[in-house]
């Protein structure tokens, strides 16, 4: 995928927001002692990204439709070269590499 000058600022920006999210997440922690969010491994002991997503949903309310819609933009990007995630198993976009998508079309879970 290539980046425009507008697309490249809105990766940045995504970039820097992951930042301020998890330093926020951190202060949480510190403050309150504990984990915001809590359980997101699997039996196997793997990210549980639907657990994760349940958690924030519930914290946060359910996501604005321009974020599912910028999710479904980002189904074409695609690792090169593919990796693997956790599991073992070769993964050629994010949705594979965290089990997901977690969304279908209409923005339902």
């Amino acid at each position: 995928m290539e980046y425009g000058r507008v697309g490249m600022f809105s990766f940045l920006c995504f970039r820097t927001c992951d930042c301020i999210i998890a330093l926020t997440m951190q202060i949480w922690n510190m403050m309150e002692g504990k984990d915001l969010f809590t359980d997101l491994k699997d039996e196997q002991g793997y990210y549980n990204g639907n657990a994760h997503l349940a958690q924030m949903i519930a914290f946060l309310g359910p996501p604005p439709a321009s974020l599912l819609q910028w999710k479904r933009k980002l189904r074409k990007v695609t690792f090169t070269p593919k990796i693997k995630n956790p599991q073992g198993q070769t993964c050629e976009n994010a949705f594979q590499y965290f089990g997901g998508p977690f969304f279908d079309d209409d923005g339902k879970i």
